[in-house]
């Protein structure tokens, strides 16, 4: 080979040498540029394992497990099953759904526009929650009237449906709106209007009737020479009628006597009370007995003792009245016969019929109730100390024989207080009576004429009523009905929605001093639009930013706050079909990667080879090259 075609070779030889290094190092970027992809694969893979959602453990309002994703939807929606959470934003509010809002802001307009109802029971209702009995259903204006004392032939007028109407709050028959029960026990206006009058009234008349008794079955009527005293120290003497009525003629003689003294005139009441001392005999002694053919008529069930003495049985089972055959069971003298009523036996003593009359026993009856003649006395005793005061002349006693002071006190402090009270009730003093101020009955009568006088009294009656029902018949049993589901107790609901309730506002009390209470009521909460509410990003994002933290209810129904890290109702989950979605993309994309990765290598171990056969041809020709240049050298040197 010529010098000149050895170096063209080496020429062309240097040329793609140079040309592999380019190439060589044109693949080795490439191959860092799959490792960078390859490095961001798996950076993808990663993240999406990363990837966690917030999932919320509940049950649905039949009791069955849910596990849903973590929205405010969720989290806050009603269930018996679950806790009661809340979500509050950076002033505090608590946020709520825009149907609760609603739902809220219809009931405080319902309660202004109506005073029969409140915004607590218009939001319940939204939610279709009423409270429900049927306790009252079966209740009679009979049954009514028989607990509050109403005399025969006198009505209260009542129905069972106004008792549930008190009850549970509504309209009752004197065209007033009440709270209900409850609300009324707790209420201002019987707290602390009716009651503290009331407890002074009745701890007042204790006093006054003590005080009373003290002075006239003391010496201080007796010194006068009135001789008032021993009256009711002689019940105590009773123990058969003639004990009885001789106690009885006792008393007549003595109030007679004190009338001469105090020279009343033109006042019938001790006349009156006199008089009705004869009919108290009827009360403990014998039955209406009467003759009718030669037979024995005895009004009510009848009770003989194996004595021979005879008790009436008020209201016991039986026949009204008991007829007996005189004639065909007289036997020996003095006349006696055996009578059985009811598995009660016994024998008595009767005249001889031709003596009978139209009450054989009318002088001296064998029917006779010691216990009852005692009740009786005792009663009627009270009574007369009672509307006593009404009716002496203090000036006279003073007198006669002087008034202790405690006795002036007594009756002072008595009359205060039930002209308060009288006042209270019914807008206006009543001294004459006072004594009866404690009575439902007569309470009941005078209200329903006095109810336009400007008082509160009618709520505190509603009370007073329900009170005398429920001591005889027991407690109603008032639950909250789901008007969707009426056969379940939605106690638990109402509960729920009356805690949402007083979260979303804010209730300032004011009490003056004179005693009235003032509320003044602000909202306290934010509404949630309806897209936030059932996004599950958006909450986990605002818990994870502090943009809102959770409440709970605890088991006195009082808002706390919590962690939601601490919630157990709360946790944490990779969604796994994002998971399996990134593996498969990452498997995928290095698979690639290591395929180009392998054709890359095979290029540069072709190019190393084809490198290291140019380099060993451009070695040998830049050596033949060499030593003819030498040779040359050497030649023209010579």
């Amino acid at each position: 080979m010529g010098m000149a075609a050895s170096q063209a070779r080496l020429l062309s030889i240097t040329t793609r040498l140079s040309d592999n290094e380019l190439r060589s190092q044109l693949i080795n970027n490439q191959k860092i540029r799959l490792a960078t992809e390859s490095s961001k694969a798996s950076e993808r893979y990663v993240a999406a394992l990363n990837n966690t959602k917030m999932m919320y453990s509940a049950y649905d309002v039949k009791g069955n497990p849910l596990n849903k994703e973590l929205t405010f939807a969720n989290l806050t929606a009603y269930s018996s099953y679950n806790n009661q959470y809340g979500l509050r934003n950076l002033s505090g509010q608590i946020l709520v759904s825009e149907e609760t809002a609603h739902n809220y802001e219809n009931a405080v307009k319902a309660a202004e526009n109506n005073t029969e109802t409140t915004a607590l029971e218009e939001f319940l209702k939204s939610y279709n929650l009423e409270k429900g009995t049927t306790f009252f259903d079966g209740v009679t204006t009979d049954i009514i009237d028989a607990c509050l004392g109403m005399p025969e032939g006198e009505s209260s007028g009542l129905t069972g449906a106004d008792l549930k109407a008190m009850y549970l709050g509504g309209a009752d028959t004197q065209g007033t709106i009440h709270e209900g029960y409850d609300a009324i026990l707790s209420g201002t206006e019987y707290n602390k209007k009716f009651e503290p009058l009331f407890t002074e009234y009745m701890d007042s008349y204790d006093a006054y009737l003590k005080a009373m008794d003290k002075y006239i079955e003391g010496d201080f009527l007796n010194n006068s020479n009135v001789n008032m005293g021993g009256l009711k120290g002689s019940i105590g003497s009773i123990t058969d009628y003639n004990s009885a009525n001789n106690v009885i003629n006792d008393w007549k003689s003595k109030l007679t006597n004190l009338k001469n003294k105090l020279g009343i005139q033109g006042d019938s009441f001790f006349d009156d009370f006199s008089a009705s001392l004869d009919d108290a005999r009827n009360e403990f002694t014998a039955a209406n007995v009467t003759v009718d053919n030669g037979n024995l008529i005895i009004d009510d069930v009848i009770k003989v003792t194996s004595t021979g003495i005879v008790s009436v049985i008020s209201g016991a089972e039986g026949a009204d009245k008991v007829s007996i055959s005189m004639p065909a069971i007289l036997t020996g003298d003095p006349k006696r016969f055996n009578l059985t009523v009811n598995g009660q036996s016994g024998t008595m003593t009767v005249a001889d019929p031709s003596e009978w009359s139209t009450n054989p026993w009318a002088s001296s009856p064998l029917y006779f109730d010691q216990a009852q003649a005692i009740s009786v006395l005792t009663s009627y005793y009270n009574n007369f100390l009672e509307e006593l005061p009404n009716h002496l002349d203090m000036n006279k006693l003073e007198t006669l024989g002087g008034i202790p002071e405690d006795v002036k006190d007594a009756i002072t402090r008595y009359k205060d207080a039930a002209q308060k009270l009288s006042i209270y009730m019914f807008g206006s003093d009543m001294p004459e009576h006072y004594q009866e101020l404690n009575d439902l009955q007569f309470i009941f009568e005078q209200q329903l004429t006095n109810d336009e006088n400007g008082n509160n009294f009618a709520s505190v009656l509603d009370v007073l009523i329900l009170d005398a029902v429920l001591n005889e018949l027991g407690d109603p049993n008032v639950t909250w009905i789901d008007t969707t589901n009426p056969n379940e107790d939605a106690t638990a609901k109402a509960q729920w929605y009356t805690n949402l309730f007083n979260r979303m506002q804010t209730v300032t009390t004011t009490e003056k001093d004179d005693g009235t209470v003032t509320e003044e009521i602000k909202t306290n909460y934010q509404v949630l639009e309806d897209g936030l509410a059932t996004s599950a990003e958006w909450l986990q994002f605002a818990l994870e930013s502090g943009l809102v933290s959770m409440e709970q209810v605890d088991a006195n129904n009082n808002w706390c706050s919590t962690l939601y890290s601490n919630c157990s109702d709360i946790t944490e989950t990779t969604d796994a079909n994002e998971a399996t979605v990134a593996e498969a993309e990452y498997n995928a994309t290095m698979a690639k990667i290591e395929a180009k990765d392998k054709q890359f290598d095979i290029q540069l171990k072709n190019i190393d080879t084809e490198h290291e056969s140019l380099q060993t041809e451009y070695d040998s020709i830049k050596s033949v090259l060499d030593k003819n240049i030498e040779r040359n050298f050497k030649m023209y040197s010579a």
